[in-house]
C-alpha cells in the first residue's frame, strides 16, 4: 500500500510539474508573441523610413527637373520677347508710324513676356499595389503643359 500511496504521491507532484511546466509555456508563448509583433512592427517601420526617404529623393530630383523646365521656359520666353521687342522698334522706326517704336516692339513682344506654364507641381500616388510597392510620383505639371 505504501508503495501505491508513493506513486500516487509521485504523479500527483508529476501533474502539478507538468501544470506549472504548460502555465510557464503560456506565458512564455505570449511574450514571444509580443515581441514577434514588436520586431514586424519596427520592420514595417524601418521599410516606412525607407519609402519615406526614396519619396523624398524623388520628390527633390523631380523638383530639380521642374525647376530645370522652369528657367529654360523663362529663358526662351525673354528671348524671344526681345527679340520680337527689337524687331517690333525696328519695324517701327523704317515705318515711321505714328505709334512710337517702343510701343510697337512691346506690343509685339507683350505675348511672350505674358506666357506662363504651370511648374513645380508634383503629386505622390499609390498604385493598386499598394505601399511600398506602388508608389510614385507624378510630374502633374509637366502633364499640364
Amino acid at each position: 500500500m505504501e508503495s501505491m500511496t508513493a506513486c500516487r504521491q509521485w504523479v500527483e507532484e508529476l501533474r502539478c510539474r507538468a501544470r506549472a511546466q504548460v502555465d510557464a509555456l503560456g506565458v512564455l508563448e505570449n511574450a514571444l508573441a509580443r515581441e514577434a509583433e514588436h520586431l514586424r512592427r519596427r520592420d514595417q517601420a524601418r521599410c516606412l523610413d525607407a519609402l519615406r526617404a526614396r519619396m523624398a529623393q524623388d520628390v527633390a530630383d523631380m523638383r530639380r527637373r521642374e525647376v530645370t523646365a522652369s528657367l529654360s521656359f523663362n529663358e526662351v520666353a525673354l528671348i524671344s520677347g526681345l527679340a520680337k521687342f527689337a524687331i517690333g522698334s525696328l519695324i517701327g522706326v523704317a515705318l515711321r508710324a505714328n505709334e512710337h517704336p517702343l510701343s510697337i516692339g512691346a506690343k509685339l513682344a507683350a505675348s511672350d513676356f505674358a506666357r506662363s506654364a504651370p511648374f513645380r507641381t508634383v503629386l505622390v500616388g499609390v498604385g493598386p499595389g499598394g505601399v511600398p510597392d506602388e508608389v510614385n510620383i507624378l510630374p502633374i505639371s509637366r502633364y499640364a503643359r
